[in-house]
C-alpha cells in the first residue's frame, strides 16, 4: 500500500472505530460502565482510561515528527519495533499494560468517553497533515520506551490496532452483559 492511500483511508478507519465504541458505550447502563465483568480484568470505562492514557503519550511526538518530517512518499513500511509494537498492541495479542499505562480505578463519567472520541478524532487530524511526508522515514523516539525508534506509520498504525483491541474488548462486555 502507497503511504498516500493509507494516509488518505486513516481518518475514516479512526471514525469507523469511534462509531463502533460509542455504540457499543450506549448500550451499557453507568453502573455497567464501571463495572469488571467477569472474566475482565478493567471495566469499559477503565479500557477507555487506558486507550486515552496510551494516546496521549504520542499527542507530542507525533506533532513534533511531522514539523521536522521528511518529505517524499513511497509504499508504507514499518520499523522491526513498529511491527513488533502493533503485532503487541493489536487485537489477537494478550500482552498485559505496563503499569505507568494502568488506568484508574475511577468511577469515571460518560464524559471520558467524548474525551477519548475527541483524542481519536485529534489523531485521525494529525494524519492528515501529513501529506506529502514519508509516514515510514520520519521517525522519532517511543514515547514509552526510549531506546526504540519508530516511524509515523508505526505510531498510526499502532494506535488504531490498539484502539481495535480494545473496543473488541468493550463490545465482549457488551455482549456477555445482555
Amino acid at each position: 500500500m502507497t503511504q498516500a492511500k493509507y494516509i488518505a483511508e486513516y481518518p475514516a478507519r479512526i471514525e469507523r472505530l469511534i462509531g463502533r465504541l460509542t455504540s457499543a458505550c450506549e448500550r451499557l447502563s453507568d453502573e455497567q460502565f464501571n463495572s469488571k465483568g467477569e472474566g475482565f480484568e478493567w471495566s469499559p470505562a477503565q479500557i477507555i482510561d487506558h486507550m486515552m492514557i496510551t494516546n496521549r503519550g504520542y499527542l507530542p511526538v507525533l506533532e513534533a515528527a511531522i514539523q521536522n518530517g521528511k518529505r517524499g512518499e513511497g509504499e508504507l513500511n514499518h520499523s522491526w519495533f513498529g511491527k513488533t509494537l502493533v503485532r503487541l498492541s493489536g487485537p489477537t495479542s494478550k500482552a498485559n499494560a505496563p503499569k505507568w499505562l494502568t488506568p484508574g480505578n475511577g468511577p469515571f463519567t460518560r464524559g471520558i468517553l467524548q474525551e477519548c472520541v475527541d483524542q481519536h478524532r485529534r489523531i485521525a487530524e494529525i494524519s492528515r497533515t501529513c501529506e506529502g511526508i514519508d509516514i515510514s522515514r520520519t521517525s522519532f523516539r517511543n514515547p514509552y520506551v526510549r531506546l526504540f525508534k519508530m516511524n509515523l506509520a508505526d505510531a498510526f498504525e499502532a494506535i488504531a490496532q490498539h484502539a481495535e483491541r480494545h473496543i473488541g474488548q468493550i463490545e465482549e462486555f457488551v455482549a456477555s452483559a445482555s
